[in-house]
């Protein structure tokens, strides 16, 4: 009788194996899209199988996975949806790239994060049975920051842009001909500059490395109010008005005032 009932588990346990499929992302998409992966067909939201993550992955309904699943997310690749994540006992994930969600339920699964690994979840973290675990290994976690699937493509934490730093810099003459000079402060850094006029279009970009504590641009913009916007590698920033004021250029809209 033992016999039987030994062979019974062994026949169930190799049954639960033979149906554990691998997955490897293909490229950036949906989760359930099968051009999603290098295999064929598209996995189950509610699963065992083993996912290797290389790529940006958006999923639209709650993720569950079940014993023996194993998820590797890559520095480059990510998870991300407005859904909850599932780990029940045995399920592991080790994150080495993002994984947003609203809620990470650690139900005898557990995690591993990695730096630079950046996971963002907007309601609740809970761990709950024997076994449960999420270890950090120097990476990003916030509980309750927002986030973005901006794209399959492509997503992004908010609170990200949210903890840049605003710095003080001065621009002058202001109104200007065209030559602008910017006294930032932030000399040796990196910074992305963008200018926009009075409907919101960008009329100008420009990005510069190693800037100095003064540098000078040369604005080609019609007479006009505009908006700047600086963004620093230092996650600092600066914003403000520039007013040009040209005689040999027309105006960039008929006689817009300062608003």
């Amino acid at each position: 009788m033992k016999i039987k009932f030994y062979i019974a588990l062994l026949l169930l346990f190799s049954n639960c194996k033979l149906h554990a499929n691998t997955w490897h992302t293909a490229k950036s998409g949906n989760w359930n899209s099968s051009s999603t992966w290098q295999e064929t067909g598209n996995p189950s939201f509610k699963t065992n199988d083993t996912f290797f993550i290389n790529h940006r992955v958006v999923f639209s309904e709650n993720l569950l996975f079940k014993n023996n699943s194993i998820v590797k997310i890559d520095s480059t690749g990510g998870l991300c949806g407005h859904h909850t994540i599932t780990l029940i006992e045995g399920a592991h994930f080790d994150v080495s790239g993002k994984l947003y969600c609203d809620s990470l339920l650690l139900h005898g699964g557990n995690m591993d994060g990695y730096s630079p690994a950046e996971i963002a979840i907007t309601e609740f973290m809970q761990l709950k049975y024997s076994g449960s675990f999420y270890k950090s290994h120097g990476n990003y976690l916030k509980v309750g920051d927002q986030f973005t699937c901006v794209s399959e493509a492509g997503f992004k934490n908010l609170s990200q842009e949210l903890v840049l730093k605003p710095i003080s810099l001065t621009v002058y003459p202001n109104p200007s001909e065209g030559e602008v000079h910017f006294d930032i402060h932030e000399s040796g850094n990196n910074f992305h500059l963008t200018i926009t006029d009075l409907t919101g279009s960008i009329v100008y970009s420009k990005s510069q490395t190693q800037v100095q504590d003064l540098f000078t641009l040369t604005l080609p913009l019609s007479n006009g109010i505009y908006f700047y916007s600086m963004i620093f590698d230092t996650q600092k920033y600066a914003t403000g008005k520039i007013q040009i004021i040209n005689p040999n250029t027309p105006s960039s809209i008929d006689d817009q005032t300062d608003r």
